[in-house]
């Protein structure tokens, strides 16, 4: 059987996703589900399954939601794994997790995770970064727990290149925010990840540049120190 245990003291701080709730109940989960079944029909789905695999080890994934990445790991090169969100929907703490894996469920705030430096081997998360609000801590935080030469696996929607997509991307992200939890469409999570002392590894664009997955290596040797002054667009891409 596999080994559950919680760690943390659930403090619900700063890690959301892009529907309000997603966690805090049953409806809430089914809503997400049933909203998300298109694009995972269509793109995401292949996308995660080609992406999660990847990751080996000791295993850590942060805004696991209702687990939609769960059926695509290989459990066969997964030593442990380690969940952590806000909260989790009972479909989740009732996975089939294969015999012989610990998995261990984690409350807590991608901004302040409750383990010891260099305790995984890869990070795993998917649409998750719209809506941390500190998502520089956040990833500084990943980039701490994750051992040097440890894998990041990340899938996320982000603001487009194309200008034509930009503009009304940037013009509809106060009213979408107000009714999406905080999400934001304007942020550049793969600036922040290179920011933050990751080295992107792979990357696709897809649906115009509004999608991005990818893997990003934290390298053996110490980042370059942390620059607090970026240009005016890409701090607007980070902090909106």
């Amino acid at each position: 059987m596999a080994w559950t245990t919680r760690c943390g003291d659930g403090s619900p701080v700063g890690l959301n996703v892009c529907l309000p709730c997603i966690c805090g109940n049953g409806w809430s989960a089914l809503l997400f589900d049933l909203t998300m079944h298109p694009l995972e029909a269509l793109r995401l789905r292949r996308r995660r399954r080609r992406l999660v695999r990847r990751a080996t080890g000791r295993v850590l994934e942060v805004g696991t939601g209702t687990g939609v990445n769960l059926p695509f790991f290989g459990w066969d090169q997964i030593d442990e794994l380690t969940l952590v969100d806000l909260a989790f929907p009972p479909g989740v703490r009732r996975y089939g997790f294969p015999d012989g894996i610990t998995v261990r469920f984690c409350e807590q705030s991608v901004e302040e995770l409750p383990f010891a430096d260099n305790s995984f081997d890869s990070v795993v998360f998917s649409l998750l970064f719209c809506t941390v609000t500190d998502n520089r801590r956040g990833l500084a935080e990943l980039y701490r727990v994750l051992a040097p030469g440890g894998r990041v696996c990340f899938i996320e929607h982000v603001l487009p290149r194309h200008p034509l997509l930009r503009i009304p991307m940037r013009a509809a992200n106060p009213l979408w925010r107000r009714f999406s939890n905080g999400c934001n469409l304007t942020r550049d999570t793969v600036l922040l990840l290179q920011e933050a002392g990751f080295a992107i590894e792979q990357l696709e664009h897809h649906a115009g540049g509004i999608l991005v997955s990818g893997t990003a290596l934290k390298p053996a040797a110490d980042p370059p120190q942390w620059v607090c002054s970026v240009s005016g667009e890409h701090e607007d891409a980070a902090t909106a």
